[in-house]
């Protein structure tokens, strides 16, 4: 039995109708401006090495993930439906990790247990909604999750460290939020998965690993151009 027949039969497919804006939540549109705003933030509240800290790791996710990508599109796991790691999902735990590891430093002990259960529950709708919604296979959201969740583990740890300061949650950064949410519900929105097929392409080509042709059992429905 598949994770998505698991989903079905616990009556998850009930909620279709939050599907599709949970899986929003999840766009690389909104999670780059979230992730630049974050990074702004703690550049100024928090100094350089902060600010860096969270570039690096940032850029490295985004890295692995369309690493894994090119490579599972050239050579996939038959019997694992595996082709292209869910990035909603890797990229989602890694944003909205981040800045609730940051927002916990400082926050009240009742505030903090309030996003230790609101942020895994945000995270989680949204890889259930890619499965629910056939872009990704189960196997794919969680080899997205364990990366996503590896780049965060590794962003706490180090940041931690650093001396603290005050974050300041301000005004405008609250109103360049609600911006981005509302800009993300009336602009298209971003997929780079016809890219990575392209490079996929070319890259097997040229070296002939995995040269044999991708099976249609594997082909998860929801096609291959489906978003990031």
């Amino acid at each position: 039995m598949t994770l998505a027949q698991v989903l079905t039969s616990l009556g998850f497919h009930h909620l279709g109708f939050i599907m599709l804006p949970l899986t929003h939540l999840g766009n690389l549109f909104l999670l780059g401006g979230l992730s630049l705003l974050l990074g702004l933030w703690l550049l100024s509240a928090s100094g350089f090495r902060a600010g860096l800290l969270w570039a690096l790791l940032f850029l490295g996710c985004t890295a692995s993930l369309a690493a894994l990508k090119i490579y599972f599109a050239a050579c996939p796991i038959e019997h694992w439906y595996l082709r292209s790691p869910s990035g909603h999902s890797a990229m989602s735990a890694l944003v909205y990790g981040a800045i609730g590891c940051c927002a916990m430093r400082e926050a009240p002990l009742w505030r903090r247990r309030l996003l230790i259960i609101l942020l895994p529950l945000l995270v989680g709708g949204i890889a259930i909604s890619r499965i629910l919604l056939q872009m990704h296979s189960g196997e794919e959201v969680l080899m997205g999750l364990a990366l996503g969740g590896a780049f965060l583990l590794l962003f706490c740890w180090l940041y931690l460290k650093l001396p603290q300061h005050s974050l300041g949650w301000k005004r405008p950064l609250l109103a360049l939020l609600l911006l981005f949410l509302t800009l993300k519900f009336i602009i298209r929105p971003v997929s780079l998965e016809a890219l990575f097929h392209g490079l996929s392409f070319h890259w097997q080509l040229s070296t002939q690993l995995c040269a044999q042709q991708r099976p249609e059992s594997l082909l998860v429905p929801g096609g291959p151009e489906y978003e990031i």
